[in-house]
């Protein structure tokens, strides 16, 4: 895969992948784990979605994003990893996937949770495309991580078709409904101060 336009982040994972699977070649003992976009309660920082998850509870967020993302109850993933530690035969590589939503049906979902109005307008791609370098440079001055910046947005127009059968079919894996992920990550939040 050529990873050269990819995000940062996204080429250390495939590098440190690389490094991994030369290491297997090698001899080493191991597996790869790849979860999709992990969310879920017990968000200390919070995460960067966790900040999105709380400006659209405090409507802070009146326009969307036009697109979405596999997300991933962090709570699956660790169980995943930890049966695939047990179960996985050596050199093996496991997609621990969850649902792909857009930020509409996040914000539909917590509508349904929590009340909110869910926000009318949802901004195309292009114009959030020349909005986020102004979105990062407001974020900066006022001295807060912004909510989207060119390299979420790569983000938000990925795959959609990412699967988990393979993990299913050889470790038993389940993604737990994302409802589910959102309603205990915004009780946590709640517990917790945060909302």
């Amino acid at each position: 895969m050529d990873t050269e336009n990819c995000p940062p982040y996204d080429r250390s994972k495939a590098a440190g992948e690389r490094v991994v699977m030369k290491g297997m070649e090698q001899g080493l003992d191991a597996i790869i784990i790849s979860p999709t976009g992990i969310i879920g309660p017990y968000d200390y920082k919070p995460s960067h979605f966790g900040e999105v998850l709380l400006s659209l509870a405090h409507r802070r967020m009146p326009v969307l994003i036009d697109g979405g993302f596999n997300w991933v109850d962090v709570r699956d993933v660790v169980t995943g990893a930890i049966v695939a530690e047990k179960l996985a035969p050596k050199g093996e590589k496991y997609i621990l996937s969850g649902h792909w939503a857009s930020i509409h049906d996040i914000a539909e979902i917590m509508t349904e949770i929590i009340g909110i109005p869910t926000p009318k307008l949802v901004c195309p791609f292009w114009v959030a495309d020349c909005g986020a370098p102004v979105a990062t440079f407001l974020a900066n001055l006022i001295g807060k991580r912004p909510l989207y910046t060119n390299v979420s947005l790569m983000a938000l127009k990925g795959n959609r078709a990412i699967s988990c059968k393979k993990a299913e079919r050889d470790l038993g894996y389940r993604a737990r409904p994302l409802r589910e992920t959102i309603l205990d990550t915004l009780n946590w939040f709640k517990e917790n101060k945060l909302l």
